[in-house]
């Protein structure tokens, strides 16, 4: 009979042992469970920004020489940054660039896109603007570490930033500025520019990354362009710089398929003229 109870008691603390096991094991796979899933959270929490931030609706940019002229001809997007300390001086500006994009359309081959041409863009839409050209005008945003680092990711993936006005913070990280040439292409090309009149002498290259990635003015354009409503307007020297600016930007930035053009065949630029001297005939001597 005692051999039974022992046998009985012994039972009943195997049991009791192998119950707590169990149980410590569901509570560690439990804990694991839920560090797991914390470690997820963590995880998405920590994502780029840039994977959930709106898309900008804007066509690709493209252009190539005329087939018959070799002049430069595409389609083009052109963007303006939305900052809300610009209040209406933002209004003014995006009418001035709807002046220039309608030059544009009449003085080139190129065209700004019918559909999406011109489009107003928040700084969280940068990560995913494909448009080459954006016009900026200087706003105490832009001293914002997030603008500054949006501008910096759209600059890095080709984009090209025109400040239209006096800016003396930081464009974007490690850039550094340097004065404009009178032999630049921005002066040159389509529009031979020559002297700058104003403050836009002090006209300023940003350049990140071995390339020029944006210009300061100092001097304003886009008032100019706002009163470019007739053809005597339109051939002012900030009109004829702004058109020169969205042209520099389409061949140089890696957001336009610029593949298919080649400046060397264009007649109006300084390197087809280099290429083509025209030669002077003599008159026969009497």
């Amino acid at each position: 009979m005692r051999r039974i109870c022992l046998y009985i008691v012994s039972l009943g603390i195997i049991t009791i042992f192998l119950g707590c096991a169990v149980t410590t094991q569901q509570t560690t796979s439990t804990g694991e469970r839920s560090t797991q899933a914390q470690a997820q959270a963590k995880m998405e929490v920590s994502k780029p920004a840039a994977e959930k931030m709106p898309k900008a609706a804007t066509a690709q940019s493209t252009i190539q020489n005329d087939p018959s002229t070799g002049e430069i001809s595409g389609t083009c997007t052109l963007t303006i940054l939305f900052l809300p300390s610009l209040g209406r001086s933002f209004d003014r500006a995006m009418f001035g660039l709807k002046n220039v994009a309608n030059i544009l359309n009449h003085k080139t081959k190129v065209s700004v896109d019918p559909r999406l041409g011109i489009a107003s863009v928040a700084p969280n839409m940068l990560y995913s603007l494909k448009a080459p050209f954006l016009l900026v005008k200087p706003s105490r945003e832009l001293s914002n570490a997030r603008t500054k680092q949006a501008l910096a990711d759209y600059a890095q993936r080709g984009g090209f930033i025109l400040v239209d006005g006096i800016w003396q913070g930081e464009l974007v990280p490690n850039s550094a500025r340097s004065p404009i040439t009178p032999d630049h292409q921005i002066l040159l090309y389509p529009n031979m520019i020559g002297n700058l009149p104003g403050q836009l002498r002090r006209m300023e290259l940003v350049q990140s990354g071995g390339r020029v990635i944006g210009v300061i003015t100092h001097g304003e354009l886009t008032p100019q362009w706002a009163r470019a409503t007739s053809s005597m307007a339109a051939s002012t020297v900030q009109v004829k710089l702004g058109i020169n600016l969205i042209i520099y930007a389409l061949t140089q930035s890696k957001l336009c398929n610029n593949s298919n053009f080649d400046i060397y065949k264009d007649p109006n630029s300084r390197e087809y003229r280099r290429k083509h001297p025209r030669k002077v005939e003599l008159s026969p001597e009497i």
